[in-house]
């Protein structure tokens, strides 16, 4: 049995807190450096990802007592437990005081994901909110949305009201799809996460801005739906993904995007 060496520690604690959004400025240039040599790895993006949408709060009816029971004495009996000699991703972490709580939560709710996932309905929409009112909200920012990064295809605006976190699409043009097949998905490039050299499409995770359908002609509007706060929105891409969205998306079909001016 091998023993993580040093490195791999500290790789796994830049990626937990990544993907906890813990993850300070200086930390991410040396996660970077790690990644170089040891290449990327999702896994606790996608773990996090998954928690968010499971454990989301909804309006529907509440859980019943015996299934929270069962995984607070599934959480216990996991966190009691010794790590082995040979940890898989998350049991390997050897978490700094920093993020010592919520690192042992996500390993603890990591064994009980699939569990959750069985009974906990998805997130719940939220009230939609008009264009209009975002548009007018103080210091709210307006992009215009084009087929291209040059400009020359225009096919929508976005507006985003920072200081309440929502804000709406306006597409006119872009074409409709079957759910069945593909859905369009947001993403929101966000520089308070993580810094970026010349082009904002440098920024490897941005945040997902919820997955959507075009199914009528004319002028169409989309609230967005940020998982987690933004701080420093550079740019709003639009791409094609299969049905129900993706937690990491590979770029190549990209339906519109918008840089603030």
């Amino acid at each position: 049995m091998s023993t993580p060496t040093p490195g791999t520690d500290r790789l796994h604690e830049l990626l937990a807190a990544r993907a906890l959004d813990e993850l300070h400025h200086d930390e991410s240039a040396e996660l970077e450096r790690l990644l170089a040599s040891a290449g990327d790895d999702d896994s606790f993006d996608l773990l996090a990802a998954r928690l968010d949408q499971a454990l989301a709060p909804v309006d529907d009816e509440p859980v019943p007592a015996s299934v929270l029971a069962s995984l607070h004495e599934a959480g216990e009996r996991f966190l009691s437990e010794p790590v082995p000699s040979e940890p898989d991703v998350l049991a390997s972490i050897a978490p700094p005081a920093r993020t010592l709580g919520s690192l042992g939560w996500l390993a603890a709710a990591a064994c009980l994901l699939l569990a959750a996932l069985a009974w906990f309905p998805q997130r719940s929409a939220t009230s939609p909110v008009g264009f209009d009112a975002v548009a007018s909200a103080p210091g709210a920012l307006t992009v215009g949305l084009s087929a291209d990064l040059a400009g020359e295809q225009p096919i929508g605006t976005l507006v985003w009201d920072a200081q309440n976190q929502r804000g709406v699409m306006r597409f006119e043009g872009l074409a409709l799809n079957d759910p069945s097949v593909e859905q369009y998905q947001l993403w929101i490039f966000d520089a308070s996460r993580e810094s970026f050299n010349e082009s904002p499409l440098e920024i490897r995770h941005p945040v997902d801005g919820g997955v959507f359908d075009i199914s009528a002609d004319g002028v169409v509007d989309v609230p967005i739906d940020a998982r987690v706060p933004v701080g420093q929105p550079v740019l709003f891409a639009v791409t094609i993904e299969p049905p129900g969205g993706v937690v990491v998306s590979d770029r190549s079909r990209i339906a519109a995007v918008g840089i603030p001016g």
